[in-house]
């Protein structure tokens, strides 16, 4: 839809990678065709059918257990999405809500996962062959009800990011993550994050990781 249309313009214009967080259950062939030709644009798995299976006063997720059922379910979903995408599709799990039942996080290398990502600074424990790489920036007021996040709060957060790049080193800090959200971007989100990527873009010291990089998949 339109919404995707300019994610992906977005991507094109600034030359920036993007990895889109794809709902196996909603996954078309109309979309791998939309994707076709497209170097920069991976996709990672998001979850199963997007559907919380919390109880009525917890916070909501879908991936709560690590019962067959489940496990079955996540397996076939990424290989119904590297079916569709091919080389495209990364072997990552992105967990709606950002939550997953600490049994099930230890079974993804089992299922063909070798990637994670979620948000935030903090990485899950040390699995064997499960690579977690996160989000951090997001500019979406949620707890406000949606729309812009205060501008200078923001960009105060991505310079205590780069702060700690500085203190630590990238290579133990990881890539900074930028999350988005395109089906509930309204016009000042949209130009907030035109006017992050080309900042980022005409900057000697920024570069651009592809997911593929990140996790270590080429």
């Amino acid at each position: 839809g339109p919404a995707l249309d300019r994610l992906l313009a977005l991507s094109d214009t600034y030359s920036v990678p993007l990895a889109l967080a794809v709902v196996p259950e909603q996954a078309t062939k109309a979309l791998a065709d939309r994707l076709t030709g497209m170097p920069n644009i991976e996709v990672m798995i998001h979850g199963i059918v997007h559907r919380n299976n919390s109880g009525p006063n917890a916070k909501k997720q879908e991936l709560v257990a690590a019962d067959n059922l489940t496990t079955e379910a996540l397996a076939s979903a990424r290989e119904k999405l590297a079916e569709l995408f091919g080389v495209q599709a990364l072997p990552v799990l992105v967990p709606p809500w950002n939550r997953i039942a600490p049994e099930l996080l230890e079974k993804l290398p089992e299922l063909g996962f070798s990637g994670l990502s979620t948000f935030g600074p903090a990485a899950r424990g040390n699995i064997p062959g499960l690579r977690h790489v996160n989000t951090h920036l997001d500019p979406i007021d949620w707890k406000r009800g949606g729309g812009l996040v205060c501008v200078s709060t923001h960009i105060a957060g991505l310079a205590d990011l780069l702060q700690r790049h500085l203190e630590n080193g990238p290579a133990s800090s990881g890539p900074i993550g930028l999350l988005t959200h395109h089906l509930v971007h309204d016009a000042w989100i949209w130009r907030h994050l035109d006017d992050m990527l080309m900042r980022f873009a005409s900057h000697n010291a920024v570069r651009f990781l592809r997911a593929s990089r990140s996790f270590d998949l080429t």
